[in-house]
């Protein structure tokens, strides 16, 4: 029996027949094939990003979902992005450069190195989606930005339905630390609700010695100093908004977004001092404490007019953030010698409360062109105050005693007004020949 067979089609059966010598031609009438019909009940495509995007003008780390996102903090995932190094002072590098301008969902985040170091230690990675890395920023960001931009995107889940995620962490080294948090979200056609809240705690400690030798008029000394730092730090973080869709080509977003953490570190460092002899001869022992606060309060309110199906796009964008910070420190050093002497001790006190207030505006045009480029343009108005107030005391029998070289009251005012206009794009090889 003879048998025909093609994929997507039923087989055919017909009568078998006989070639009976070498060269034989045997012709047979048309075959036809039906088709098979296979009705699927459901087809599910799944599609996912590479961990690391290359584009024209940025590097995208897709960190969603990455096993290195597991129970790490955002500054620890920074570390490991590429062209990026953190210093043991909290600076943050690109590429080798200093002056690097760290954004949050392409907002400026206004902050001191301090700061923003202690925000993204306190931060969970769970709520991380993508970090974008700009080493040649375009005229569309600030100019603060000019050694590259950092800008952090975190998660924003648009699924129809209630749905939501509960996550926890737990690491114990010298001391333990664990955090946790919930995330909701409730989506429907015309609008989307979502909300999240994030809670860690964590210890931390350092020992360290160090030897020094001077040589001052021929003669030498040495200094020998241990000390040990131990400290906590307790953070909460959340977020809420909403986006209403007004029909396909216009949308409506709010984000209210807060970070607020405790620190508390003490070190105890010993100094002991030898003579050329190297003979104890005095040394001291200086106790810091240091208690800082830093909350972190902010609201955007977005309008998006998507002109086409081609990428033409309005943008309006307010936003509003708050920023205190305050840093306690006490300096308590205790003078001791080897021989009769009566030793001293010192008190000192450094209070350095931060406030930064923002206000900006923002509108983009964006205008896809052809053969692959993009024309974009917009204006950005922007409002910063910074106040910080520091205060230096020593104390003098028993009194305080405001040291002036070391105070400083600094208020600082900013208004930006600014335009700008790009086009980018990729010229093929091919295109200059």
């Amino acid at each position: 029996m003879m048998m025909v067979m093609q994929l997507g089609y039923q087989r055919y059966y017909g009568r078998s027949f006989t070639v009976k010598s070498e060269g034989e031609t045997v012709t047979m009438s048309e075959i036809g094939l039906e088709d098979i019909a296979v009705n699927l009940k459901e087809a599910t495509v799944v599609a996912k990003r590479p961990f690391i995007e290359h584009h024209i003008d940025k590097t995208v780390v897709n960190v969603e979902n990455s096993i290195i996102n597991a129970g790490s903090t955002v500054l620890e995932i920074l570390k490991r992005c590429p062209g990026v190094t953190v210093d043991n002072d909290g600076n943050i590098h690109l590429s080798g450069k200093e002056g690097v301008s760290i954004m949050m969902d392409g907002k400026p985040t206004y902050l001191s190195v301090k700061d923003l170091y202690d925000m993204l230690r306190n931060m969970n990675s769970d709520q991380l989606n993508s970090i974008e890395i700009i080493t040649n920023p375009s005229a569309k960001y600030d100019a603060a930005g000019n050694s590259g931009i950092i800008n952090i995107k975190l998660k924003k889940r648009q699924d129809v339905g209630l749905n939501g995620n509960v996550h926890g962490s737990f690491g114990q080294g010298a001391y333990p630390d664990y955090s946790g948090g919930i995330s909701l979200n409730y989506g429907r056609e015309k609008f989307n609700v979502f909300g999240g809240y994030d809670y860690g705690k964590g210890y931390f400690y350092e020992r360290s010695e160090l030897s020094r030798r001077f040589f001052t008029n021929g003669e030498n000394s040495l200094f020998s100093q241990n000390s040990f730092n131990k400290g906590h730090y307790e953070y909460h973080n959340f977020q809420a908004g909403a986006d209403y869709y007004i029909g396909k080509k216009h949308s409506i977003s709010a984000v209210v977004r807060g970070n607020f953490s405790d620190n508390f570190s003490r070190t105890t460092a010993t100094t002991n001092i030898a003579n050329s002899t190297e003979v104890p001869d005095s040394g001291f022992v200086t106790i810091n404490t240091n208690t800082s606060q830093w909350n972190n309060l902010s609201g955007t309110l977005n309008y998006t007019f998507k002109i086409d199906t081609l990428g033409q796009e309005l943008t309006v964008d307010g936003d509003i953030a708050h920023y205190s910070n305050r840093n306690d420190y006490d300096f308590n050093t205790v003078h001791f010698y080897s021989t009769s002497q009566n030793g001293y001790s010192e008190l000192a006190t450094d209070d350095q409360p931060s406030k930064i207030d923002v206000k900006s505006f923002k509108l983009d045009y964006t205008l896809p062109l052809k053969n692959g480029f993009k024309f974009d343009a917009g204006t950005k108005s922007s409002y910063v105050n910074t106040d910080n107030d520091v205060k230096n005391f020593n104390y003098i029998g028993g009194s305080a005693v405001n040291d002036t070289s070391k105070t400083n009251h600094f208020n600082y005012e900013e208004n930006i007004h600014a335009l700008y206009a790009n086009i980018t794009g990729e010229i093929k090889s091919s295109a200059l020949k």
